[in-house]
């Protein structure tokens, strides 16, 4: 008998850790959209629309049109590390329900503009 009650109390246990682990879908990986096609095409159509109306405006990442528009929450954008490709990447992480996404954000809208290069007697003075 005391067998049965361990064996319940694991079984139950790990169906409590299975469901309160986050399901999380990096958008950079063309299988994980694929996937995400098949088994939610709510959410797959949502981000869809996201991906397609960021691609117009980036810039939109960086405000609360996420939030208002599809209702997605804990957004995240890396503000300071952007990949150095052309155009610049920014990763741009959220919660749709309560799936999180990770995908990469190509912002032709930031342009590295090189400055030239002074010599240390052309600076201003320290003050």
């Amino acid at each position: 008998m005391w067998k049965l009650v361990v064996l319940l109390m694991l079984f139950t246990g790990g169906v409590v850790r299975a469901a309160d682990t986050p399901v999380s879908v990096d958008l950079r990986d063309e299988r994980a959209v694929a996937r995400l096609q098949q088994t939610n095409p709510g959410h797959y159509e949502k981000i869809r629309q996201i991906l397609h109306a960021l691609s117009d405006e980036p810039q939109r990442a960086t405000s609360d049109w996420l939030q208002t528009t599809f209702g997605v929450s804990d957004v995240e954008i890396s503000h300071n590390i952007f990949r150095t490709s052309l155009p610049a990447r920014q990763t741009l992480r959220f919660r749709l329900d309560d799936v999180h996404y990770t995908m990469d954000l190509a912002r032709p809208d930031l342009i590295a503009e090189p400055l030239p290069a002074t010599r240390p007697e052309k600076l201003p003075p320290r003050q």
